[in-house]
């Protein structure tokens, strides 16, 4: 039994919701990054899919030749965006964790091939039944194979998650969270529609599901800094508050503070591109190197601090022995241009501490080492 009414109301507000964000973003963004461009590919092949679906359920059974074709169409677009917008999540999450197009070119012509097998299947369905059959009084039934598609989708769905979670203690992203947040309202409501013919929830809850990944991503955003990708100096107070959630009784916060040595005249010898390479580089040897449950972040300049939990004050040293062992290597590999070296202070916070006494500690510990490298 087909309930249009609740089909408009659910459609509907799916294409307002997103056109609303679609709207938002646009006057809050001159430029459109990568990311974002993949990210609004699916805001669009969503919008697309409400209408197309609203349009299947309205033609479902009006025995009509014309109305036959559009049925006919209408649903093979239907089964083939859905198994496009899954890829382009996969492209999506994968973008946002290595930021290389590149590797997308390489990998994902691969990946596309399931996608491709049901594209495929959906022209075939045109010739004889695969997904789905639409009798001569134009009765749309799903056939046994339909669940297929379903599978594909979901396996894109979870593809996209698997590796984030596989590589979000290596890049320290935090998408990690917004991702799973992403796929619940999908999961439910293309659950319900499934077994609940007649009711078009699921691009319901896409739109939610993308509103939600949009807040929350861009919500994160304003926490970074844009040349090196660390957290900037915003996020500090922000990890010093979170901070007791994932502690334990024994555990600690730390802090260390770094400074690239030498670094104007990495700018005046090279020029200031060499140089924003420098701050890059040893930001991503800092991703790198700290714990999952740490935060990089560029306080500034050729600045930076890390905040993590400790449960020895041994765990300082073993972390800035192991930064200074990445940097050793990249300089003995000779990749770059310039060799990078740095000062560091690091303290652990007192139970009345503010932050600037804190930072002070670690601050006055670093411009002894650094004396001592400038001699």
């Amino acid at each position: 039994m087909i309930n249009l009414g609740a089909i408009f109301v659910a459609n509907g507000a799916a294409i307002l919701l997103l056109l609303i964000l679609i709207i938002s973003a646009s006057k809050n963004h001159k430029k459109i990054f990568s990311d974002e461009k993949i990210f609004f590919t699916m805001v669009t092949i969503t919008i697309i899919q409400a209408v197309i679906e609203t349009i299947t359920f309205m033609v479902d059974g009006v025995n009509d030749p014309t109305f036959i074709f559009i049925s006919w169409l209408s649903n093979t677009l239907c089964f083939m965006l859905n198994i496009c917008f899954a890829f382009v999540w996969t492209i999506y999450t994968d973008y946002k964790i290595f930021a290389s197009k590149e590797r997308i070119k390489k990998i994902y012509p691969y990946v596309f091939t399931p996608a491709l097998c049901v594209i495929i299947c959906c022209i075939v369905n045109i010739f004889t039944p695969v997904f789905f059959t639409i009798s001569s009084d134009n009765i749309y039934e799903r056939t046994k194979l339909f669940p297929l598609s379903y599978i594909f989708t979901y396996l894109y769905l979870a593809y996209g998650v698997v590796l984030i979670y596989s590589e979000h203690k290596k890049k320290n992203q935090g998408f990690f969270v917004p991702a799973i947040i992403f796929m619940i309202p999908i999961f439910i409501f293309s659950v319900i529609q499934l077994f609940a013919y007649g009711y078009s929830l699921i691009w319901l809850g896409v739109a939610i599901a993308l509103v939600s990944l949009y807040i929350t991503v861009q919500n994160r955003i304003s926490y970074i800094d844009n040349l090196s990708g660390l957290f900037n100096r915003s996020y500090i107070h922000q990890y010093i508050s979170f901070f007791p959630k994932i502690k334990n009784d024994k555990s600690e916060l730390a802090g260390i503070v770094l400074d690239i040595d030498n670094f104007k005249e990495i700018n005046d010898n090279f020029g200031h591109t060499i140089g924003d390479d420098a701050i890059i580089t040893f930001a991503k040897i800092l991703k790198e190197e700290i714990p999952s449950t740490a935060a990089a972040i560029r306080y500034g300049g050729d600045e930076f601090l890390v905040l993590f939990s400790i449960t020895e004050e041994s765990e300082i040293n073993v972390l800035i022995d192991n930064i200074h062992l990445s940097v050793s290597a990249l300089n003995n590999s000779n990749e770059k241009e310039y060799r990078l070296n740095f000062s560091h202070g690091y303290s652990i916070y007192k139970k009345n501490d503010t932050f600037d006494q804190f930072f002070t500690r670690m601050d006055k510990f670093m411009y002894k080492t650094k004396q001592t490298h400038n001699k």
